[in-house]
């Protein structure tokens, strides 16, 4: 049984409850007590230089070797993911290497569970900036927008009004450093050096920008914090497994974790799978495992083949992180993935044919459903925030003086007036930065605000969700081109498109960061951690990977050469912010006939009929996290494996109950962590053998 130590709340039995739940909870039972107390005495021997020690450390591994298995050998990720492979892989090594070495040593050595998790959630951080889905593209798009430039699409029109102090590939005068972006690709002659003069502005420029990217994700997690843990209480599922691991040998329960059996069971199952499908990579003659189909075959006749792309795959570690949701939310994400579909089969059959729509992003993705999206983000802010009207009201009161700190303002990462003008201030700084290297002023709103709004709506969705990782399929350039049109004379064209294009080139919200921060500061509360520290601390160690996954990144490309790379991201195609910003420089003109507005209010009015439903009645199935999440890449992927995690758990509660559901969670934890382990092992081996591309995460 999962139980969040806390003062004022106690998380519920099962995942069920947690939507259900009255603000009142009833006496702890003498188990909860013993918990709480346990937990009270790890705090105490909690010693901050060693979790920050080993945290700084792992953040130099990640930094250096994170963009080595992602963009040059294309291996299974260490991040790119909010169940970091990474992440779970230190967690298990100080569990399982560390602790027992130190208590050779004695028993004063060893790591307490506050410090481990302290090492888990910097692991968050350092693990998922630095490579796939992270931060650390745009050294690719600086360059990459002018190796693309020919003479056809006319790039460098565009490309030679922006400031030098943006790009390493213009100098100071604003000529264009051809053998700079050449080597780049290509990779250096013998005798010639990389060329780190031209890249340090630029390097201190875009670390700037992701780090104040981070400081506003940051502050605005520290706001939202107590709202979504404490009053709301979400139930943040992506905890469980790192506290199962850690659990004191001393706290009462029935079976130990590490000794539980069915945990060991799950554990076999994944592992199993991913030996033998490892093993028929060096030895064909093993015979693998099918874990993925692709549907597109099987759909070929009209007007079933109007779905396009579908994938249907198995993940165990998501199946096991599935099971542990309410049926609510995983039954929405697997049934609003199908109702996205067969809304490309209704459009069909009634003469609309998809083929002909216009696109708003990746994925077939048309006018019709992208802005069902758009409209569902922008409920789900709005709900978010209306929700919490009362705490952010103290909040501003706050910050402009006009209300007192209360007793649980101590236990969060920075006092309430900081977190308020942080995140003001931060904001500021990004569109100013925005503003400066040529976007118009008000387009650099429009993209900083989206990006806060994105940022909050998959923060939410995985306090709610527990997926693997959360993507989504609009871009706020897209929206704003289609909706007012671009080219020369509009405020995202003409001198303004090449700075607008490079506001893409800051991340990938696969790996947005808030999710961590509002994940680590729910877990420094419970646990009463010292949050300030602690909060500098995931700074510090982001800035520090930040840096040094840039400097890697740059080198490995002009040792090597960026086209002869595994990534995509650098290699085979323009990079993916300027692939979907090129548009930018030429004429567009906006999508006609209302259709943007209208399908935009049809997201926001499921969305709000969906919460109206939920809060009146108890039976009603659907949850707007599905809707939000259903056109992702992310349930492209991972849907069947919902789907498998939620028949599970309908099954085991339905015949079993929840006693049943609580004695076989560890199967499930199991198959996660099993299924995380092989693909640390893998990573292992592939580095000894030297093969490439051989990825076990979505």
């Amino acid at each position: 049984m999962f139980i969040c130590v806390q003062k004022k709340l106690l998380t519920p039995t099962t995942p069920e409850d947690i939507s259900r739940q009255p603000m009142t909870t009833p006496s702890p039972s003498p188990v909860e007590r013993a918990i709480v107390q346990s937990a009270a005495a790890e705090t105490r021997t909690f010693r901050f230089g060693r979790a920050a020690l080993l945290s700084l450390i792992l953040a130099v591994c990640f930094g250096i070797l994170s963009p080595l298995i992602d963009f040059q050998w294309g291996n299974t990720p260490l991040g790119s993911q909010h169940t970091a492979p990474g992440a779970i892989g230190a967690l298990i090594l100080l569990v399982l290497v560390v602790n027992p070495l130190l208590g050779l040593i004695g028993r004063q050595w060893k790591l307490s569970r506050d410090e481990m998790l302290v090492v888990y959630l910097s692991c968050l951080f350092s693990a998922l900036v630095a490579g796939i889905g992270g931060h650390n593209y745009w050294p690719s798009e600086i360059v990459g927008a002018f190796y693309y430039a020919t003479p056809g699409n006319k790039w460098m029109e565009n490309l030679g009004q922006l400031p030098s102090w943006l790009t390493p590939a213009l100098d100071s005068s604003g000529h264009y450093r051809a053998g700079l972006v050449e080597g780049f690709y290509t990779g250096l002659a013998s005798g010639q050096h990389i060329p780190w003069h031209a890249w340090i502005v630029p390097m201190m420029v875009w670390v700037s920008v992701v780090f104040a990217g981070l400081i506003m994700t940051g502050c605005l997690s520290v706001i939202l914090r107590a709202q979504w843990s404490d009053n709301e209480a979400l139930a943040f599922p992506l905890l469980r497994l790192p506290l199962e691991m850690t659990e004191d040998s001393n706290t009462p329960q029935t079976i130990p974790f590490w000794r539980n059996p069915l945990m060991w069971i799950g554990f076999g199952i994944a592992a199993g799978i991913q030996l033998v499908n490892g093993l028929n990579l060096y030895f064909p003659d093993v015979p693998a495992i099918p874990m993925s189909i692709e549907a597109g075959p099987l759909f070929s006749e009209a007007p079933w083949n109007q779905m396009g792309y579908t994938m249907f795959q198995v993940f165990p570690l998501a199946v096991g992180l599935s099971f542990l949701l309410t049926t609510e939310i995983s039954f929405s994400l697997w049934f609003f993935f199908w109702f996205f579909k067969f809304q490309y089969i209704v459009a069909y059959l009634i003469g609309y044919s998809p083929t002909t729509l216009p696109s708003v992003m990746p994925i077939s993705t048309k006018v019709f459903n992208g802005y069902q999206e758009v409209g569902a983000y922008i409920a789900i802010a709005a709900v978010t925030l209306w929700t919490g009207r009362e705490h952010i009201g103290h909040i501003v009161r706050r910050a402009f003086g006009r209300a007192k700190a209360k007793e649980r303002e101590r236990n969060e990462g920075l006092s309430y007036p900081v977190a308020f003008w942080g995140l003001l201030g931060s904001f500021a700084f990004l569109v100013g930065w925005g503003t400066l290297s040529g976007a118009h002023p008000l387009v650099a709103m429009w993209y900083w605000g989206s990006y806060l709004v994105i940022s909050l709506v998959l923060s939410r969705v995985l306090a709610d969700s527990g997926l693997l990782f959360v993507s989504k399929i609009h871009d706020p350039l897209t929206v704003w081109r289609q909706t007012f049109g671009s080219g020369p004379g509009t405020m995202i064209g003409g001198n303004h498109s090449a700075a607008s294009a490079f506001l893409s080139a800051t991340g990938d919200m696969r790996s947005c960061l808030m999710p961590s921060w509002i994940t680590s500061l729910k877990l420094i509360s419970d646990r009463k951690l010292p949050a300030r520290p602690l909060f500098l601390l995931f700074c510090g160690v982001t800035l520090l990977t930040l840096v040094l996954a840039a400097t890697t990144h740059i080198r490995i490309s002009y040792e090597s050469g960026a086209l002869s790379m595994v990534a995509p991201y650098t290699a085979r195609s323009a990079p993916p912010g300027l692939a979907s910003a090129a548009s930018l420089f030429s004429r567009g003109e906006p999508i006609q006939g209302g259709q943007v507005a209208l399908w935009t209010m049809v997201g926001i009015l499921m969305v709000l009929g969906m919460t109206s439903m939920r809060a009146r009645f108890p039976w009603f199935p659907f949850h707007p996290t599905g809707y939000v999440m259903a056109q992702s890449w992310a349930m492209h992927n991972l849907w069947l494996s919902v789907f498998i995690g939620w028949a599970a758990k309908a099954l085991v509660t339905r015949f079993g109950g929840n006693d049943s559901y609580r004695r076989i969670t560890p199967l499930f934890l199991g198959l996660a962590l099993g299924d995380v382990f092989m693909m640390l092992f893998w990573l292992v081996i592939d580095g000894w053998q030297g093969r490439t591309d051989h990825v076990l995460t979505p």
